[in-house]
């Protein structure tokens, strides 16, 4: 594995679809909040009151980490959110999951009728796969990166 990391081509693989999945799901939540809010409240874990400030928030820091990522400009940083939300995600959907809450929308993508039918396995299996996506863009070397350039001053 440590070989693969120190590939700067396998960790551009694996920055890329990461950065993309995060930039296309964000701009969905922010097309249309309205759908987001409704798939928010569907996991029964955020108070009412902040619904509305969590459904402006969240796609925002989505986006302004996925664009960080496609471009490699903060590239440990906005790794290290992605995982964190990804880790966030995959737990409100198991706790929802615990208490015995169907979700019908996973809030995702903001999905235009408010319903991204997804199974529990295929949500598991993707955000998984990001995670293991955006743990390698964490731990590889850059290239194509907005970093390299900063980091050596030019």
């Amino acid at each position: 594995m440590d070989s693969l990391l120190k590939n700067k081509w396998f960790t551009l693989a694996a920055r890329l679809p990461v950065a993309i999945v995060f930039i296309l799901y964000a701009w969905g939540k922010i097309e249309i909040p309205r759908d987001f809010v409704k798939a928010v409240n569907g996991y029964h874990l955020v108070p009412n009151s902040f619904i509305n400030m969590f459904a402006v928030l969240l796609p925002g820091i989505e986006m302004a980490a996925g664009l960080a990522l496609l471009f490699g400009f903060f590239t440990r940083a906005s790794s290290t959110i992605i995982i964190t939300l990804l880790i966030i995600f995959m737990a409100a959907f198991s706790a929802s999951t615990l208490l015995g809450i169907e979700i019908f929308d996973c809030g995702c993508s903001g999905s235009e009728d408010g319903l991204e039918q997804i199974s529990y396995w295929g949500f598991y299996l993707r955000d998984i796969a990001l995670l293991l996506g955006a743990v390698i863009t964490l731990r590889g070397r850059r290239v194509l990166a907005l970093d390299n350039i900063f980091r050596s001053g030019k």
